[in-house]
């Protein structure tokens, strides 16, 4: 499994934030916004400014984790992430919230996380399956919706065509 701060540990990179003695090869970060992601294949791509992580991908930074099959990181020449794109099997979690889409795009410079479901698929018999939809949980309030976005640490979430399930006791809230 390969995992990285955002140093990215790129060839041009690595020799400027070396890794303390016994900690198996992950560089120390003193960025503003720093990453960590772990994964199965790393890619790296220097003159697009991009980077690829492949298989069990696993982001994480301040209070937000998010899960994926795949993530594209584009960074600016400061080796800093500015966007974060996820596809397949995408799981957010940031305190008591979760989302769960197909696809995520990440701001990690204002920590904004826009969550999409997948596109709709074509049946055998020329149809269209059912519409895909993200889901959502914050608290005690189950969400599905078209697209969710929130901000990493603020409350504030925003569900588009929102279908909203709020659970309460059994005797009434008394």
């Amino acid at each position: 499994m390969t995992r990285l701060w955002v140093v990215l540990a790129l060839a041009a990179s690595a020799a400027k934030a070396p890794a303390p003695p016994g900690d198996g090869g992950v560089a120390k970060q003193t960025l503003a916004r720093p990453v960590v992601i772990d994964a199965d294949k790393f890619r790296a791509y220097g003159g697009k400014q991009e980077a690829e992580w492949v298989g069990h991908v696993r982001v994480r930074r301040d209070s937000t984790t998010i899960h994926c099959e795949a993530l594209v990181a584009h960074y600016n020449q400061a080796h800093e992430f500015t966007r974060i794109v996820c596809d397949g099997s995408v799981e957010a979690l940031d305190g008591e919230r979760r989302m769960k889409g197909d696809h995520a795009d990440f701001d990690n410079e204002t920590g904004i996380l826009v969550m999409t479901p997948a596109r709709a698929k074509a049946l055998p018999d020329g149809g269209m399956g059912p519409t895909p939809r993200v889901e959502i949980w914050d608290g005690k309030t189950h969400l599905w919706g078209d697209q969710a976005t929130f901000k990493t640490g603020e409350k504030l979430l925003e569900v588009v065509h929102a279908t909203t399930v709020v659970e309460t006791p059994r005797d009434g809230g008394r």
